[in-house]
C-alpha cells in the first residue's frame, strides 16, 4: 500500500531522521528510477523498417462528407466537372422562380398580374397597338379600326416587306416603345429585380454570420467558462503589503455568466471582435458594479480585523462566545465598524 509523505516522515521521526520534503524517488538495482523511460534507441535502418500507420481515407469516405454538407456529387470527378448549358439554364430558371416567390411574398404585385407582364411582354407589338389606338380614337373617335390599324402599319413600316430599311427601323422603335409602356404598367415587377439582388445578399451575408457564431460560438463560450472560473475570487491589492481576496457569491456569478452566454450577446461579440482578456475586463466590471457594497464591506471587516490581529482580547470572527474586552480602535475605526457590522457590536 502506497504511503504519504506525512507517514513516512512519522517513521523517519521515530528513527531519528530528518523530515523529507517531497516524496523519495523509488530506484531499482542499478541505483535508477523505476518508473524512469529509457531512451528509444533506434537505428536508422529498424526506423525505415517501421510501418507508419494512415488513417485510411477512400473515395467513399470523401464523397459521404461532402454529400452530408450538402453537395450533390456522385464521384470526385463531379467536382472538376465545368457547367453545361442545362446546368447554367437551370441555376438561372431556379434564381427566377425564387425572385417570383420574394415578390408575391412582399407584396409587390399579384400572381394574375405577373401572368399579364409574361404576356404583354411576348407581344410587344401589340401592347403598342393597344396604346396608339386609344390614343387615336381620343383624338378623332369617328376614326375606325382598319383606318388605324393601316395608319399604325405604315408608321412602324409594318407594310413593309422585313428586309427593308423601313421595316427594321420600324421594329426598332416598337421595342423602345413597348419597353417603356411595360416599365410604366409594371413598375413593381422592373423594381423586383434590384430588390432581390438586395435581399439575395443580405441573405449570403447572415448566411456567412451564422457560419462564423456557429464556428466561434464553442470557443467563446469556453473563455466564459474559463473567465467565470477564475473571477470565483477576486483580489484588491491596495499596496505590495496589502491586499484582499474577496470570494464572490455563486447566485451574482451564475446570474451574470447566464447573460454572457445568451445567444444574442455571444453573437454580437463574435461580429464585433474581441479578445479573451477584453471579455474578462467586462465581466471583472460588471461583478464589480453588482457586487460593491459587499465587496467593500468585507475589505474593511478584512482590514480591521488583519489591524487588530494578535492585540489580546479581540474577539474571534464566527459565532464564538465573545468576552467583554476593551478595543483599541480608533474613534474614526470604532464609527466605521459600527456603521459596517451593526450586528458585531450588538454581540
Amino acid at each position: 500500500m502506497a504511503q504519504t509523505l506525512e507517514q513516512i516522515n512519522a517513521l523517519r521521526r521515530m528513527k531519528g531522521e530528518d523530515p523529507l520534503t517531497e516524496m523519495p524517488v523509488e530506484v531499482d538495482a542499478n541505483n535508477a528510477p523505476v518508473d524512469e523511460k529509457k531512451p528509444d534507441i533506434t537505428t536508422k535502418e529498424e526506423d525505415k523498417n517501421k510501418e507508419v500507420l494512415v488513417p485510411e481515407i477512400n473515395d467513399d469516405t470523401v464523397l459521404k462528407y461532402l454529400q452530408q454538407k450538402g453537395l450533390s456529387v456522385n464521384s470526385l470527378a463531379d467536382l472538376n466537372k465545368p457547367l453545361t448549358e442545362a446546368d447554367v439554364a437551370k441555376q438561372a430558371d431556379d434564381r427566377e422562380s425564387a425572385k417570383l416567390t420574394y415578390g408575391l411574398n412582399k407584396g409587390l404585385f399579384n400572381r394574375k398580374t405577373h401572368e399579364q407582364f409574361i404576356l404583354d411582354k411576348s407581344n410587344k407589338q401589340q401592347l403598342v397597338f393597344a396604346q396608339y389606338y386609344q390614343e387615336a380614337k381620343k383624338e378623332d373617335a369617328d376614326l375606325s379600326d382598319e383606318d388605324i390599324q393601316a395608319e399604325f402599319a405604315s408608321k412602324y413600316g409594318l407594310d413593309s416587306e422585313p428586309d427593308t430599311r423601313k421595316y427594321k427601323r420600324g421594329q426598332q422603335e416598337l421595342d423602345i416603345l413597348s419597353d417603356i409602356i411595360l416599365k410604366n404598367k409594371y413598375q413593381n415587377i422592373y423594381k423586383l429585380d434590384n430588390d432581390f439582388d438586395t435581399y439575395e445578399k443580405q441573405t449570403t451575408a447572415q448566411k456567412e454570420f451564422e457560419r462564423k457564431v456557429l464556428t466561434e460560438a464553442p470557443v467563446f463560450k469556453k473563455h466564459v467558462d474559463e473567465i467565470f472560473g477564475e473571477l470565483k475570487k477576486i483580489t484588491t491589492k491596495f499596496s505590495e503589503e496589502e491586499s484582499y481576496e474577496v470570494e464572490v457569491m455563486d447566485e451574482s456569478l451564475n446570474s451574470l455568466k447566464e447573460k454572457f452566454l445568451d445567444n444574442n450577446f455571444v453573437a454580437q461579440k463574435i461580429s464585433q471582435g474581441y479578445t479573451r482578456d477584453e471579455i474578462k475586463d467586462i465581466a471583472f466590471n460588471a461583478l464589480l458594479s453588482m457586487n460593491w457594497p459587499v465587496f467593500a464591506q468585507e475589505i474593511v471587516k478584512q482590514a480591521l480585523y488583519k489591524q487588530q490581529k494578535g492585540v489580546k482580547g479581540i474577539p474571534i470572527i464566527g459565532n464564538q462566545q465573545k468576552s467583554p474586552v476593551e478595543s483599541n480602535r480608533t474613534e474614526q475605526q470604532e464609527v466605521a465598524f459600527k456603521r459596517l457590522f451593526p450586528s458585531e457590536v450588538a454581540n
